[in-house]
């Protein structure tokens, strides 16, 4: 959860639901959809020589369903090529290329 004045605490599965912010159901679909959204831009980074090291997904609730609502780009994540940490702009630069 988002909250910089508490430098972004970890809020686990049992607060959520306690918090009723997520059901139990909510949270595992949450949690396989990441899965599934970083796997496909690791493998697609992967073909252009990108490691993915890090990367944050920006969740919310539209009448109901769970929904990404950010962009996925170059500047929510951490990547490296060659051993090298590659920058944001750069990350952008290589796969759109």
């Amino acid at each position: 959860m988002k909250d910089d004045e508490k430098g972004d605490p970890f809020i686990g599965k049992e607060a959520l639901e306690i918090l009723d912010l997520l059901t139990a159901e909510e949270h595992d679909m949450l949690v396989d959809s990441t899965k599934k959204i970083a796997g496909v831009v690791r493998d697609e980074m992967a073909k252009k020589g990108l490691e993915l090291y890090d990367i944050k997904f920006e969740f919310g609730k539209s009448d109901g369903k769970i929904i990404l609502i950010d962009e996925i780009s170059g500047g929510c994540m951490r990547a490296y090529k060659d051993g090298e940490k590659v920058s944001p702009l750069e990350i952008e630069k290589i796969l759109l290329g």
